[in-house]
């Protein structure tokens, strides 16, 4: 994961700098990150953080929340305004950050995140402290040394050296499958009346060649049945009732 280079505050999560990203929900439930938090019948003010992993000779290492400015620890400085509008950035509490070089740090913030109801934060993330209900942890991870232009041009050169032009693999030609009843004629066994005689074939005692194919008419003429007799005898068994 990259490291967190840059941290503001703004009023408005639409406002902010380019290539920052605003924090605008917490972690754990997604309600609104806003760290300002009016009052019912107050004019609307809001605060979000916003971070920046865009690559740069500095890196944040570590974060604070401070009562007041006697409360700063050494080496932190203050985030005081919001970066858009130039006004007030937090209400009471004040966050504090530590920038260091990268070829001094050991470590820095990869990654921040609020939460609103959890108290005990996730696996690789440490607490920070309290903007008010708001619980502000942050997930730490080795510096990523940013590479020197001759380093980043020796690593393309060594690429364009390792990259060798490849053969297309060699194509196969579909293989022929033979059927394994070519060359065997089609016949009907002579049990069936495959015979060439005048002799006409039976199947169990009947006649092949004497059957008689008829149409769906002639069938339903010759085996109807209207149910005459049934109707009769329930009509005459509801008068005798």
């Amino acid at each position: 994961m990259a490291n967190i280079t840059d941290l503001k505050i703004v009023t408005d999560p639409n406002k902010a700098p380019p290539k920052y990203s605003p924090i605008t929900q917490t972690h754990d439930s997604r309600e609104d990150a806003d760290l300002w938090k009016d009052g019912f019948l107050s004019r609307r003010v809001t605060r979000y953080l916003c971070v920046s992993y865009q690559d740069s000779d500095q890196v944040l290492c570590d974060l604070a929340v401070c009562n007041g400015p006697m409360d700063v620890p050494d080496q932190f400085t203050i985030v005081e305004t919001t970066c858009d509008t130039q006004e007030k950035a937090l209400k009471k509490k004040q966050l504090a950050v530590k920038m260091q070089r990268k070829s001094e740090a050991t470590s820095a913030i990869n990654d921040i995140i609020l939460l609103g109801k959890q108290k005990r934060p996730p696996a690789g993330y440490a607490v920070i402290g309290e903007f008010n209900s708001f619980t502000l942890c942050v997930k730490n991870g080795p510096v990523e040394q940013q590479k020197s232009q001759s380093q980043q041009q020796r690593g393309a050169g060594v690429q364009q050296i390792n990259v060798q032009p490849q053969r297309p693999p060699p194509s196969r030609q579909p293989s022929k499958i033979r059927d394994p009843l070519s060359g065997i004629p089609f016949e009907l066994s002579r049990r069936w009346g495959g015979n060439t005689s005048s002799e006409a074939a039976t199947i169990g005692g009947f006649n092949l060649n004497e059957i008689v194919i008829k149409s769906p008419e002639q069938i339903e003429a010759e085996y109807a049945y209207r149910f005459s007799l049934e109707r009769q005898v329930c009509e005459q068994s509801l008068m005798e009732g």
